[in-house]
């Protein structure tokens, strides 16, 4: 009767011990599922899958640079060459991570003379998870580049990223006008007190009409721009009472 008793009792400790190492693994997993996902999101930015960057060029005194160069830097980007878009004496190339860089570093060593920056990692990113099944989603995509400053008060500064930091909860309309307006995504970098905006909408599409579409029905996206409108200025180089500048697309149809 012991040896049995002390069978069973053994075959019962093993069980737990079974149980309880499962419950380790388990933990240890789950442990190194939430570092990896904390991983993914780097100080400074929203990261999100296949983001993609920019590299600006701001030339002095509003010179313009040689467009044949700028195409010739585009195009080692990628396969294919990547957008270039200007207002005034501001250049901003838009592509991947890895194009980017390179255009970064061919950059910095035709223009020592002028400041270049690059942007790889956007504070605000929207895109149509936000959305239902119903809206419309799109493959093909025109982008669209505008900018402004923020004001130079940094407690002012602070308060619009937190704002765009809580948006989609406290804010939601903003991302249901963006939904229906059609925009695929919407990045927001900082680059000092420079903010630039990338709108993705589907090709083809007029921004204006689909801008329009935001607010339509949706006064809460209203007193939200004009909430925004108190924390930004225009670039330097704007008219009285412009903010938000358009980038035209310089490489359209190459």
């Amino acid at each position: 009767m012991r040896v049995l008793e002390f069978l069973l009792k053994r075959k019962i400790l093993i069980g737990y011990l079974n149980r309880y190492s499962m419950m380790i693994r388990f933990i240890g997993s789950s442990y190194l599922l939430l570092l990896l996902a904390l991983s993914a999101c780097q100080s400074g930015g929203v990261q999100i899958a296949n983001s993609q960057c920019l590299v600006q060029v701001i030339a002095k005194d509003s010179s313009l640079l040689d467009e044949a160069l700028i195409y010739q830097l585009a195009g080692i980007a990628d396969a294919e060459t990547a957008p270039v878009y200007r207002w005034k004496n501001y250049y901003v190339f838009y592509g991947t991570k890895e194009g980017t860089e390179r255009i970064y570093q061919a950059c910095l060593q035709k223009y020592p003379q002028y400041e270049v920056q690059k942007l790889d990692h956007p504070f605000y990113a929207f895109d149509r998870s936000h959305c239902t099944r119903d809206d419309v989603s799109s493959e093909e995509t025109d982008h669209i580049l505008l900018s402004a400053n923020l004001v130079k008060n940094e407690e002012l500064q602070q308060e619009y990223l937190i704002y765009h930091k809580d948006q989609f909860e406290q804010w939601p309309e903003v991302s249901q006008g963006f939904c229906k307006a059609q925009f695929q995504q919407v990045l927001v970098y900082k680059n000092g007190r420079q903010l630039l905006l990338v709108i993705n909408i589907p090709k083809g599409a007029n921004f204006k009409e689909l801008d329009a579409k935001t607010i339509e029905n949706n006064p809460k996206v209203v007193v939200w721009n004009k909430l925004m409108a108190t924390y930004q200025e225009g670039l330097p180089g704007t008219d009285e009472g412009e903010t938000w500048v358009f980038f035209e697309m310089m490489n359209d149809e190459l």
